[in-house]
């Protein structure tokens, strides 16, 4: 008995989380359908500012800027609120909207699979994706990491480890411009 005491009760350092700080009662970091579209993830930058991203297509969905002392997502409905039907809302200007695929895989056969995100000391985040093979071996792992300074959004893309294929990005909010993606970073520059 004093065994499975010790063993619910120690977790171990490298499962130790850092805290994540919280700003004005609005999550820096969050899984969430948003303005009814299902599987975003919203990172808060700043004050007033926010990314969204399409985990199921790994897609930068939307960046904006709330209205001044307002906060970027208005959190609603029955998980923040109580109230049952109402879903989170972007309140604001949009800098960003982007509907259309961005990372793209040399292999047609590998399958994007979003892996999960890590949030930072300082309120910002890292989102993975994979691109995987049938067996669901990862191909490549795609780390981004949104944040701001002023007033200017910058996504870092970059690739972990050792991938086996070759990945490109399509400049988000951009219809032609590739870029190949590797393991130093490919910064991505959003101006309001």
């Amino acid at each position: 008995m004093k065994a499975l005491l010790l063993t619910l009760f120690f977790i171990p350092p490298a499962f130790a989380q850092s805290p994540v700080p919280q700003r004005d009662g609005n999550l820096p970091v969050f899984r969430t359908v948003l303005d009814e579209r299902p599987r975003v993830i919203v990172v808060r930058l700043g004050v007033e500012h926010a990314v969204a991203f399409d985990c199921e297509n790994g897609i930068l969905w939307k960046a904006w800027q709330a209205p001044s002392g307002q906060l970027p997502v208005k959190l609603e409905g029955a998980v923040y609120d109580g109230k049952h039907g109402p879903q989170p809302t972007s309140q604001g200007n949009y800098i960003l909207t982007d509907e259309k695929p961005q990372l793209a895989c040399a292999d047609p056969t590998a399958t994007l699979q979003y892996l999960g995100h890590s949030p930072q000391p300082d309120g910002t985040a890292i989102i993975r994706w994979a691109f995987q093979n049938a067996d669901h071996e990862n191909l490549a792992v795609i780390a981004v990491l949104p944040s701001i300074e002023n007033d200017t959004i910058t996504i870092h893309y970059k690739l972990e480890g050792d991938p086996s294929v070759k990945v490109t990005l399509r400049t988000p909010g951009s219809e032609n411009t590739t870029q190949t993606l590797g393991t130093t970073a490919t910064s991505v520059i959003l101006k309001n």
